[in-house]
């Protein structure tokens, strides 16, 4: 989640059309030689797949502590309900920001709200309806236990090669309600593959420490297939789309477990400070593309250094945030509908929502 900020940080120095700030390197700095168009294509590559990895992962878990019922619920409270109130307030100031002449009247803010689109809460709408899916199935009895459900893990393949290649990784999602067909299947076979994880009883052990420099060393092989035509590369472009698909997903797959390798190392023991910044994290990506946005028409006529703008923005919208988390959000009722009750110090915690 707290990688979301540093993505969209970076945005506006790479020539996207639909952003509403081109910042210096946007303009003038061609994308092999724009360290931004790297740094997004780094997070973008495995980002969102190891989020639906690990929500299959403890939505297995829920399941067995909770039952089906007790996960419905569950994810009613902590996605269904967070999405509903976000898209009423903070994703129509978003969409706005991305249509500013538009939907002035009272009117039309009305219809941006309840027909904008999720905006960056997209992968909320398509986590409940992988949740729903997979629900569905267990409740016909299907079990991901069994040996063939590996499968899984190739078959990413699949909805990776029919996507347009525009992107490296995923495509640009579906905002709105009707999803993008091709991105919903491949962030569910991620979360199955959780779901797989959890019920095998399967742990990233000391192996991973090979997998994040074996990542590395895919990446730029996976960027030149990404985004080098077939011709140039002369290649036949069906078996030129087979190549790249399986670079970008063997990168996806090796970041995935390197990092929970990685995490798995560094926060084994529970640390007060590590749980914040997680309860925080779910805050922090909600609220922060205004922020962003706002901080990038700010900082692109303030500050001269295109590479100070970004770690102010940065820094600065997640600074901010974190005071609100404190301050505003942590101890009422929104942050009980996205974290949970959790109580101040001395104090017992509230009544679960």
């Amino acid at each position: 989640m707290s990688l979301g900020i540093v993505l969209h940080a970076c945005m506006y120095q790479i020539p996207l059309a639909v952003w509403p700030v081109q910042g210096e390197m946007a303009l003038t700095v061609p994308a092999e030689h724009n360290p931004y168009f790297y740094v997004i294509a780094l997070i973008h590559g495995f980002r969102m797949p190891l989020f639906f990895l690990l929500s299959g992962y403890f939505s297995a878990m829920l399941l067995g502590r909770r039952g089906i019922r007790g996960l419905l619920l569950h994810r009613w409270r902590r996605i269904g309900l967070p999405l509903l109130v976000f898209s009423l307030t903070i994703v129509p100031i978003t969409n706005k920001m991305f249509v500013p002449d538009e939907f002035n009247s009272l009117s039309g803010l009305l219809l941006l709200a309840l027909f904008g689109g999720f905006a960056h809460l997209w992968f909320l709408w398509n986590l409940l309806l992988i949740a729903l899916g997979y629900l569905l199935a267990v409740k016909l009895g299907v079990r991901f236990r069994h040996g063939l459900w590996w499968l899984l893990v190739p078959l990413a393949l699949v909805p990776q090669w029919l996507m347009t290649g525009q992107d490296f990784g995923a495509d640009s999602p579906s905002t709105g309600i009707i999803p993008n067909f091709n991105n919903l299947l491949y962030y569910a076979l991620f979360f199955l593959c959780g779901v797989l994880f959890f019920e095998r009883r399967l742990e990233v052990r000391r192996r991973w420490l090979a997998t994040m420099p074996a990542a590395l060393a895919v990446f730029p092989l996976a960027l030149l297939f990404t985004y080098t035509s077939p011709a140039e590369l002369g290649m036949h472009a069906w078996l030129h789309g087979l190549v790249s698909s399986v670079l970008q997903v063997a990168y996806c797959w090796l970041m995935c477990l390197g990092l929970m390798g990685l995490f798995r190392w560094v926060a084994h023991r529970e640390r007060p400070w590590v749980r914040y910044l997680s309860d925080a994290s779910y805050w922090l990506y909600v609220a922060h593309l205004p922020l962003v946005i706002l901080g990038q028409f700010l900082v692109v006529d303030m500050i001269e250094n295109v590479h100070v703008q970004v770690l102010l923005l940065c820094a600065g919208v997640t600074a901010i945030l974190l005071l609100a988390y404190a301050t505003c959000i942590r101890y009422t009722i929104v942050g009980a509908m996205l974290n949970g009750p959790r109580a101040r110090p001395g104090k017992s915690p509230q009544a679960s929502v």
